[in-house]
């Protein structure tokens, strides 16, 4: 939450610094915010799973 917030006061100063437009700036966040933690998951899923065939193929 709080990362959230810092990240949404320094929008303006990450607008200037990279020369990007506010609002583009501001959907680019936007997207990301609900598209990566979609992608982390299943990133991390698909990576438990393929440990754990690993495993399972040392086992037997």
């Amino acid at each position: 939450m709080y990362a959230v917030l810092l990240l949404s006061g320094g929008q303006d100063v990450l607008s200037y610094v990279f020369h990007i437009p506010f609002e583009l700036l501001t959907y680019c966040l936007r997207v990301a915010l609900f598209l990566v933690p979609f992608v982390a998951y299943h990133a991390t899923s698909r990576a438990c799973l393929g440990l754990q065939a690993a495993d399972r193929r040392r086992l037997l």
